[in-house]
């Protein structure tokens, strides 16, 4: 198996994992949102394809004009949804991702709860070494945990 196809492999895992922990309490009750159920995605491969929770339609705007000045020249799909569900910090770690991920070719961002997994694939090695020194200190600086998987 390549490292390419391990990596995914090995990263389908994971966020299978993940998703089964944050699942694992009971459903809330309609109409209630929580914070457990807090889940952001970005993918970029030939334009970026934003999905998940925000807390309210002033958080899709801040999100969307963000997106759009890191990520000037690709098509931004807007696949958000507004229900009320944030966590502490999520604003500034989907910003940290977003820039980390607009470095790479090809990528996706997930935060799950205060989960943070960045994994892609770079145009070649100085640019993987400076996504990942990027994430030195950043747990401590935005208290989540962080996953980077960048290939080249």
């Amino acid at each position: 198996m390549q490292s390419r196809d391990l990596a995914s492999f090995l990263m389908g895992i994971f966020l299978s994992a993940l998703a089964g922990c944050a699942g694992s309490s009971a459903p809330p009750s309609a109409g209630q949102a929580t914070a457990e159920n807090f889940q952001f995605n970005a993918h970029l491969t030939n334009g970026l394809v934003l999905s998940g929770h925000l807390p309210d339609e002033s958080a899709k705007d801040s999100l969307m004009n963000l997106a759009a000045s890191i990520f000037p020249d690709a098509q931004i799909v807007n696949e958000m949804i507004t229900d009320g569900i944030s966590v502490s910090g999520w604003h500034r770690t989907t910003r940290w991702g977003l820039s980390s991920l607009s470095k790479l070719e090809e990528g996706r961002l997930v935060i799950i709860d205060h989960t943070l997994l960045l994994e892609g694939r770079a145009a070649n090695a100085a640019i993987k070494s400076r996504v990942e020194a990027a994430t030195i200190g950043l747990k401590a600086e935005i208290g989540y945990s962080v996953v980077i998987n960048i290939a080249e």
